[in-house]
């Protein structure tokens, strides 16, 4: 008896049967991901103006893949538009990640101390951190007319 290979065997991206010749419309199977990179994936994939079509489904709840349908105008390869958005995403997190960093590292944070069991937690406000009480001074004289 043979058994189907380990998830970490497959490809990453594999692209399903029936699609185009010239891949202008395609179903692309990606590995050991969900609905958290594929909702990401059709939100930046329908903001290229060259897709027509573009959806995603998780085969089943215990299958850690996705299916991404990907159909473009004019003959288009979808495989390049796919590239692109998966680049477009990385590019969309690395800046996520760096304006989180900077902020971390400036202290432009509110923390959250957790208390005892009954009492009430409680969050710092503007007013306990004066470094914050400056930026926001700026920030607010900055944006009047």
């Amino acid at each position: 008896m043979e058994f189907p290979p380990e998830p970490n065997d497959l490809p990453k991206i594999s692209i399903l049967r029936g699609a185009a010749p010239d891949l202008s419309a395609a179903t692309y199977c990606i590995q050991e991901e969900s609905h958290t990179l594929g909702n990401a994936l059709r939100w930046m994939l329908m903001k290229d103006p060259r897709v027509e079509f573009c959806g995603y489904s998780v085969p089943h709840p215990s299958e850690p893949k996705i299916h991404v349908r990907i159909q473009m105008y004019d003959g288009v390869s979808s495989l390049d538009a796919l590239l692109q958005a998966l680049q477009n995403l990385d590019d969309l997190y690395g800046a996520i990640d760096g304006a989180y960093k900077q902020s971390y590292n400036e202290g432009k944070f509110q923390r959250f101390d957790e208390q005892e069991e009954g009492d009430t937690p409680t969050l710092p406000s503007v007013l306990d951190n004066p470094q914050l009480q400056q930026q926001y001074a700026q920030d607010a004289s900055s944006s009047k007319p």
